[in-house]
């Protein structure tokens, strides 16, 4: 059987490379346009891992289930500046990560009756989990359309709330520009961005090497 010891490095090539960009994009076409297209394609890719049919064709959906996926986070977390003032931003952001172990914890027993049957020789289970991505990301679709890309757009908000809240985010988006400038090149200059980018790296480092580590680990564990 063909080695895939690289597809995490595939997978994080496109994942590091493409963030930035897709932010960039999210910020001229909206984000329920972007992020909405973005959680489909994620699906799209993924369910079709099923259909590989060698080491070339893996490495090539790792690859681009990277470049698609790497918008996701930091668009999410862009699209809630739009809507939370800094007061109240870090608990949405909490809010928001928590959805992380807890999609972890729900997706672990369908991935485990998909792993039964894959060596049983049947791949219908993995199909049906894999296709619960495309219906949960046209689900997150609908969502993000009803909040609309800003709250000056939310009908559903009564008119002076929505003033309010406006006004308020405008407010501090100008204080920080001023503060901070609103360019890539004193985002890379800004010593703050590179103290918590650090601290953001040793955390995913510290998870996603468990995650990817963790099953080689206890196989030891077992052979041992």
């Amino acid at each position: 059987m063909p080695r895939t010891d690289s597809a995490p490095g595939c997978f994080f090539l496109g994942y590091c490379l493409f963030q930035i960009p897709s932010n960039l994009v999210l910020a001229r076409v909206g984000a329920r346009r972007w992020i909405g297209g973005l959680m489909i394609t994620w699906g799209l890719i993924a369910s079709s891992m099923v259909l590989v049919r060698g080491v070339g064709s893996f490495y090539a959906l790792r690859a681009l289930l990277g470049v698609v996926e790497a918008g996701f986070f930091p668009g999410m977390i862009l699209y809630l500046t739009y809507w939370f003032p800094a007061v109240e931003r870090a608990r949405a952001v909490a809010g928001f990560m928590t959805a992380i172990p807890i999609s972890g914890v729900s997706r672990a027993p369908l991935w485990s009756a998909a792993g039964l049957e894959r060596r049983r020789g049947a791949r219908r289970v993995a199909v049906a989990v894999l296709a619960r991505r495309v219906a949960l990301g046209a689900a997150r679709a609908v969502a993000l359309w009803y909040l609309t890309d800003r709250p000056a757009d939310a009908a559903w908000l009564p008119a002076e709330g929505r003033a309010w809240l406006a006004e308020r985010l405008g407010r501090e988006q100008a204080r920080a520009a001023g503060q901070h400038g609103t360019s890539l090149r004193h985002a890379l200059l800004d010593g703050v961005v590179w103290r918590l980018g650090l601290l953001y790296f040793l955390i995913i480092a510290g998870l996603y090497g468990q995650g990817l580590w963790l099953p080689q680990i206890i196989k030891g564990f077992i052979n041992n």
